[in-house]
């Protein structure tokens, strides 16, 4: 179809249905006939500046809504998967700028508060998992543990489902490293001072 502004649609099929949702079809077989993708939307950008969303299937394995962000030279990929997961080639940054935050103050009792927390292996809806139980968390650092409304995959709705944020644990572990030093250094500072006591009456 060639529209008034002379762009011209060919072998596409978007559509936007009473409900508002605009639809991309028309998948085709890649890498091998191993995957499947459909090419969703491209956005061009300045030069080589583009980024573009799109689905892809790994056939027999999974499936995923993808996000691919080009310079050129260097290229961001961004999996979010069917099973909750995401995945990229980069890293997941977190703001942490001093000077966002205020009432700043160090966890205390760090050592005992992570003794009240354990590593556990696990199954989380059918997916091998390591990590921590967010009930532990929050009986000890509420700050590091938040509520939401989840929608598992049986389509059963789980009503304050606890998500952590892993820079609470992280901060957490520091301070109990830090306080496990302290006992540390008091101790050998102790161990030296009887050594040196003990020298001094075999002389």
């Amino acid at each position: 179809r060639v529209r008034s502004n002379a762009e011209l649609d060919a072998g596409q099929f978007t559509k936007r249905n009473s409900e508002g949702w605009i639809k991309a079809a028309g998948n085709r077989n890649v890498n091998n006939d191993k995957d499947r993708k459909t090419n969703a939307l491209w956005i061009q950008g300045a030069g080589d500046l583009s980024a573009d969303f799109y689905h892809y299937e790994r056939i027999g394995q999974h499936h995923f809504l993808g996000l691919h962000v080009a310079n050129g030279g260097a290229q961001g990929w961004f999996e979010f998967r069917n099973d909750g997961h995401a995945y990229t080639n980069g890293a997941w940054n977190s703001s942490s700028d001093a000077r966002m935050k205020t009432q700043v103050e160090k966890i205390d009792n760090a050592l005992e508060k992570l003794d009240c927390i354990s590593g556990y292996t696990y199954l989380k809806q059918g997916v091998t998992e390591a990590g921590v139980i967010a009930q532990e968390l929050e009986e000890v650092l509420p700050q590091a543990v938040s509520k939401t409304e989840l929608t598992l995959n049986d389509g059963s709705v789980l009503k304050d489902a606890r998500s952590i944020n892993i820079n609470g644990v992280v901060a957490l572990l520091i301070e109990a490293l830090k306080e496990e030093r302290q006992a540390r250094l008091a101790l050998e500072n102790r161990l030296a001072d009887l050594e040196a006591r003990s020298g001094q009456e075999t002389e």
